[in-house]
């Protein structure tokens, strides 16, 4: 046992000790450390006091790698700083960890210094304390969390999390379970704060999860998952493109889900493929407040849960698509100016009585073109409150017509809707059918007296129809869907009537009925078979008092087409063939040559030239029977195989006679002075700079460490066996002098020892 005592005199003292590769820092008050150069700590245990606070500073390069970092256990401070080129790279660091504490960790990553907290892993406080984590607050470095993963407490602690440039670029996030709230702000700084990221709300208890992407594909690719306990989860996406490509959200079950997109600009939710159908209890609030923020989006609503969905900015919901709980209530706000436009709103196909739908379109045109299908048995409530706002707007009734309210202030166009059933009766002079086969099948009879417009802009929408005009007034009929008219009948034997047909078969095999003497009713959009096979009969309400005395015996043609073409050509030929190949070429040529050959070749080359001359020679070359040189060079006794394409043009007057094996690659600028005693074993790597005065004796056993500025005259009898610190002290010195009233900090050392050591400072005063 060894006990060694020290006197000095001192107010405190801040002890640290060091064992191995474990650093403990401080003791029981507050406890400071700081790198001071590169690789400093790596592969330590830097262990905070028991309780206090910790504040750790890892400022150089590399300088707390694959380093494990304890915080205080139960309460006080942890505060680490990993503020250079991966300063914390692969760094375990772990928070209070007893679960009824309260303490308080924070920790910077990357403010300078790129990948600074790469592939680390961080464990949050357990109890109700906090963890604060700011990954690249500044965009002067990048990628600080890369592949880390963080783990949140239990026990009711909360996280934060600020992820900056790439701050959380590929990180795994575990929210805190027993009922701690988790918040990750993707959208501290710059942009991709949170590309590829992972985020997992809490497991268990009531703990909430809030994400909010706030910059440019702040959470493109990344993966959210919702709490599974009972916790809310929110979704902001406030920003251009925030969450628009590759954002996969999974909504969970029996809680309260809200997507926010609220940016004011385009295409922050437009990407999504949202959300994934619920089967249970699971409420779903969706916010889009900006413009165009949810175009194009499809909704489905959980099946027995609340769904509401708030349409409040301009063009916000255009040409979505809705589904609708099956058994509770579906609430749709459509507020901003055409935010629902040409929107479909479907109800559940297990509707049941406790289905309700209310729709609020009370933005200018926010409902006009839409479509909405309410629950058959359930309750439907539809308000159409500002000028406008349901123009052209179809609606599907239940068919309990008691259960459905509707509310148009007498202010417009607003209301001018429909009820689909077999006897459709126009009302307000208009009928607007612009679903798939909406009004297929159905009759559709116009007042008697008035005006009557019937618009079938959907695919099939008035297929095989039965359209009845008015006795008294002009007759419209728009079909502008594809085979929107197709078979339909459309009776015009009174009034004036006008059918335009407007897209590929819009009217194929339809029947009009228009009154003798009136011109042709049907308009086409354009030449290209949108009216073919659209059979216009002229009818008349009494006979014909000028009947035509010659009428046919015989028919034109004696044998009709039964399948004429729907496309004959504009251009036929004058003077067509009397005597057609009877094998066609299957890829005749585009360009056939004006000035055939009369006289083709009865034997073709079979590997005729790709590029042939187009000035071949008059005088091409005969072949000869005998040759024509007079005197043929004499024959070669050992020719070259292989000899040079670039034979020299100054050969060498003498050339070398007993080289056996010269060679390939001679210098161009042989030595003047060549050794003569050239080495048998020269090096494959030698020197560049070669000694002047090499020794004759090299030691065998070099240092591996040399010392950059050596001692001309060292010592031939060193008064230590070991170099020692400046100011040490050993057992048995003693020192002394004046104080200052100063703390004063030290270190002691007993690496060679196995006991014990006792500190006295009770002489001090």
């Amino acid at each position: 046992m060894l006990n060694q005592v020290l006197s000095l005199f001192a107010i405190s003292i801040i002890p640290r000790t060091i064992f191995g590769q474990v650093y403990y820092i401080g003791g029981s008050g507050s406890a400071t450390l700081s790198t001071t150069t590169t690789y400093q700590y790596q592969n330590y245990e830097l262990r905070c006091p028991t309780n206090g606070n910790c504040y750790i500073t890892c400022s150089h390069d590399y300088s707390c790698q694959n380093t494990k970092i304890y915080c205080p256990i139960s309460t006080g401070y942890c505060r680490i700083y990993c503020n250079a080129y991966q300063a914390c790279y692969n760094t375990e660091i772990y928070g209070h960890t007893d679960s009824s504490g309260s303490g308080y960790m924070q920790i910077y990553c990357g403010n300078s210094g790129t990948y600074a907290c790469q592939n680390a892993n961080i464990h949050c406080p357990n109890g109700t304390g906090s963890c604060n984590i700011y990954s690249n607050p500044s965009t002067s470095s990048s990628q600080a969390l890369q592949y880390a993963t963080v783990y949140g407490g239990s026990g009711g602690g909360y996280l934060q999390m600020y992820c900056g440039y790439y701050g959380c670029y590929y990180t795994d996030i575990y929210c805190p379970t027993g009922g701690g709230n988790c918040g990750i702000s993707c959208g501290y700084t710059a942009s991709y704060n949170c590309y590829q990221s992972n985020i997992i709300g809490a497991t268990s208890g009531s703990g909430s999860l809030t994400v909010s992407c706030g910059l440019s594909a702040s959470c493109r690719y990344a993966d959210i998952t919702c709490p599974t306990g009972t916790g809310a989860c929110t979704v902001s996406c406030t920003t251009s493109n925030a969450c628009n490509s590759g954002t996969a959200i999974t909504w969970t079950e029996g809680n309260v889900n809200t997507l926010q997109c609220t940016a004011g600009t385009t295409d922050d939710c437009g990407a999504f493929n949202y959300p994934p159908a619920l089967s249970s209890n699971t409420s779903l609030n969706i916010v889009c407040d900006g413009n165009y923020e949810c175009d194009q989006m499809t909704f489905t609503c959980p099946e027995y849960a609340k769904c509401d969905i708030k349409c409040t900015g301009e063009y916000s919901c255009q040409n979505s698509v809705m589904w609708c709980p099956s058994t509770a209530q579906c609430i749709i706000l459509c507020s901003g100016s055409y935010s629902c436009q040409d929107s479909v709103i479907w109800k559940s196909s297990t509707a049941s009585s406790n289905a309700q739908l209310n729709l609020q379109c009370s933005g200018s045109y926010s409902c006009q073109n839409s479509v909405a299908w309410c629950p058959s048995e359930g309750n439907c409530e539809i308000g159409c409150t500002t000028t406008n706002s349901c123009f052209r707007m179809a609606v599907h009734w239940p068919e309990n017509v008691n259960k459905s309210i509707l509310e148009c202030p007498s202010l417009g166009n607003q209301c001018n809707l429909i009820r689909t059933a077999s006897v459709v009766e126009v009302t307000n002079n208009i009928l607007i059918c612009n679903g798939a086969s909406e009004c297929a099948s159905k009759t559709i009879n116009c007042p008697e007296n008035g005006d009557c417009t019937v618009q079938c802009t959907g695919d099939s929408s008035c297929g095989s129809a039965n359209i009845n005009c008015p006795e008294n007034g002009h007759c419209s009929v728009n079909c502008g869907g594809d085979e929107s008219c197709a078979g339909a009948i459309i009776t015009c034997t009174y009034g004036q009537c006008d059918v335009h047909c407007g897209n590929t078969y819009a009217c194929w095999e339809s029947i009009i009925y228009v009154p003798s003497g009136q011109p042709n009713p049907r308009t086409c959009e354009s030449d290209t078979g949108v009216c073919t096979n659209a059979q216009i009969i002229y009818t008349t309400p009494e006979p014909t008092v000028n009947p035509t005395v010659m009428p046919t015996f015989i028919p034109i043609t004696n044998e009709p087409s039964f399948d004429p073409t729907i496309d004959p050509t504009s251009d036929p030929s004058i003077n067509p063939t009397i005597d057609p190949t009877s094998d066609p070429s299957e890829d005749p040529t585009i360009d056939p040559t004006n000035d055939p050959t009369f006289d083709p070749t009865t034997n073709p080359t079979q590997y005729p030239s790709s590029i042939p001359t187009i000035d071949p020679t008059a005088n091409p070359t005969e072949v000869t029977a005998v040759p024509t040189t007079a005197q043929p060079s004499a024959e070669t006794i050992d020719p070259s195989s292989s000899p040079t394409n670039e034979p020299t043009q100054i050969p060498t007057m003498v050339p070398t006679i007993d080289t056996k094996d010269p060679t390939s690659n001679p210098t161009t600028d042989p030595t003047s002075d060549p050794t003569v005693d050239p080495t048998m074993n020269p090096s494959q790597d030698p020197t560049s700079h070669p000694t002047i005065d090499p020794t004759y004796d090299p030691t065998t056993d070099p240092t591996s460490k040399p010392s950059i500025s050596p001692t001309n005259a060292p010592t031939d009898d060193p008064s230590t066996p070991s170099p020692t610190d400046p100011d040490e002290l050993i057992c048995g010195d003693h020192v002394s002098g004046a104080y200052n009233d100063q703390e004063i900090q030290f270190e002691v050392q007993m690496n060679s020892f196995n006991g014990d050591m006792t500190f006295d400072a009770s002489d001090s005063d």
